[in-house]
């Protein structure tokens, strides 16, 4: 299983156990432009609990390519649907709310670099 972290730089006081770091894994592609992403850990935004989070390419010609290492400037919003799995990206969208910019990147479990 692939793990990503998921560094977090706004809203500049996030705080999640003590840091701006989430990590987890990616569980669905819905496109080039369009990932679900399932964090370690419960996150509460706003009164909402979930831990799947709907993130998209901050800048338009970026997209998403799992299989490189290089990182990518998202958008990230809260997934308050459960049943997600049957779901397209405008209904996911519309049962989101939206609570982070940040960075996400592929790390390597195997040289310990899940703690950086």
């Amino acid at each position: 299983m692939v793990k990503y972290k998921l560094t977090v730089d706004e809203p500049w006081g996030f705080n999640h156990n003590g840091s701006n770091i989430l990590h987890g894994i990616v569980i669905k592609q819905l496109s080039p432009t369009f990932l679900l992403f399932k964090s370690d850990s419960f996150l509460d935004f706003n009164g909402q609990k979930s831990c799947i989070l709907i993130l998209k390419p901050r800048y338009e010609k970026e997209y998403f390519d799992l299989e490189t290492n290089v990182d990518v400037i998202v958008g990230g919003a809260l997934c308050l649907e459960n049943k997600y799995e049957e779901k397209n990206e405008e209904y996911l969208i519309s049962h989101s709310q939206y609570m982070l910019i940040g960075r996400i990147e592929k790390i390597n479990v195997g040289n310990n670099q899940l703690n950086s």
